[in-house]
């Protein structure tokens, strides 16, 4: 599944031409073709245990743009790939674009391609985007980050691991396989970093094809970069996004996130193989109302500290596998101590925030009993080391009392 079992990468040095690229859209000397309405990048980080599912992926978005019939004026979907095997007779990170030619046919070019490098650093992800941004402008932009990713948790904590023991945690922790998002063999990118790497006010919507980042901690970190944000509270299956089916929503008149999202969900709930692959969450984030959703979380917390302090976590609902709980759903949580005028007020509130989610019942190995759309940390006095972690983020003091 796309969680750490299954996302990891490996990065190396820089190009110095390339260290010339900058996030954002600036004028450059480039050749650019002509403008049109949207640019939508793929940044896949796929030197890890994710490595056989990126070329499915990119099958999937070539059949999802034979779909679209009347897209060669209308978009650019562009593609990165940093592998761990031998794509096309050599393992090097490429950009792609995916498009239609006038005569309808669906093509795949490379359009650049790097020295071996880090696709887990935040200068490599901005240097991409920028290169994006310059060759492809567009009126819109939209971003999918692929790759494994563990939400907010801190790099070398044994909060992210998967093992059921001691032995399996502590030898996980050693290869270094938890942090934020986006694996490069033990290279990861922390969440303030990713912020860092996008620039602000760019993108319309950003998706998470990645495990973990559709919760407060992410979405608050990230209000500034994106009018919207798709991500899971949970992991998502190793088979990731169904592009065939996405793709058409991305490039439609306007975006249909809805759509992505139920579209997701449906293909989830009706996998072929059924089972354990009907497992699926997902939420659409309008970040616009991320900074009404932290006051409403504070004064719920600020009116009864001691309730808020005193909720058993191990009653939660969670939706995280970790040997360690950590993330847990946001109403649930505050359900156990908000009066009922507070609890109403924090469900019409989500229900701006989150105008779109989606669950199955059952995920992989539990219930999923409450679902509010999002997910976030709860303090634990048995984490002193994550609690601290945690109080750092921006999340965790906007709803400070």
């Amino acid at each position: 599944m796309r969680t750490n079992l299954k996302k990891y990468l490996t990065y190396s040095c820089l190009a110095a031409g390339f260290l010339l690229l900058l996030a954002g859209c600036r004028k450059d000397d480039i050749p650019r073709p002509p403008r049109v309405s949207r640019t939508v990048l793929v940044y896949m980080a796929a030197e890890n245990t994710l490595d056989g599912n990126a070329g499915k992926n990119i099958e999937g978005m070539l059949a999802g743009m034979s779909r679209m019939p009347l897209l060669s004026e209308g978009g650019n979907l562009l593609v990165y790939l940093d592998p761990e095997s031998d794509v096309e007779g050599s393992s090097a990170p490429r950009l792609y674009r995916i498009g239609i030619t006038p005569e309808g046919i669906v093509s795949k070019e490379t359009v650049s391609t790097y020295p071996e490098h880090n696709s887990a650093s935040p200068e490599v992800l901005s240097q991409v985007i920028g290169e994006t941004c310059n060759r492809y402008p567009a009126d819109e932009y939209g971003l999918i980050l692929w790759s494994h990713g563990t939400g907010w948790l801190p790099a070398n904590s044994i909060y992210a691991q998967a093992g059921r023991s001691a032995a399996s945690a502590e030898t996980t922790n050693r290869r270094g396989l938890d942090r934020a998002f986006g694996q490069d063999g033990r290279e990861w990118m922390e969440l303030d970093e990713l912020a860092s790497a996008l620039p602000d006010d760019r993108f319309d919507f950003i998706v998470f094809d990645a495990c973990y980042m559709g919760n407060a901690e992410v979405a608050y970190a990230l209000r500034d970069k994106t009018d919207y944000l798709i991500g899971a509270p949970t992991e998502i299956l190793s088979e990731g996004m169904p592009y065939e089916k996405i793709v058409p929503y991305l490039f439609s008149e306007q975006p249909d996130l809805p759509g992505i999202c139920r579209a997701f969900y449906d293909y989830y709930t009706g996998h072929p193989y059924g089972g354990v692959f009907r497992s699926a969450t997902i939420s659409l984030i309008r970040t616009d109302e991320l900074e009404n959703l932290a006051g409403t979380v504070r004064g719920i917390i600020a009116s009864n500290p001691g309730g808020a302090a005193s909720v058993n976590v191990s009653s939660l609902q969670r939706f995280d596998r970790f040997r360690y709980p950590s993330i847990f759903d946001m109403g649930d949580y505050l359900e156990r101590f908000a009066t009922p005028e507070q609890l109403a007020d924090f469900q019409r509130q989500m229900a701006r925030t989150v105008p779109c989610c989606y669950h199955t019942p059952i995920f992989i190995n539990y219930e999923i009993r409450k679902f509010s759309g999002m997910g976030m940390y709860v303090p634990q006095s048995g984490y002193p080391d994550l609690n601290a972690s945690y109080e750092r983020l921006e999340w965790a003091q906007a709803i400070r009392p």
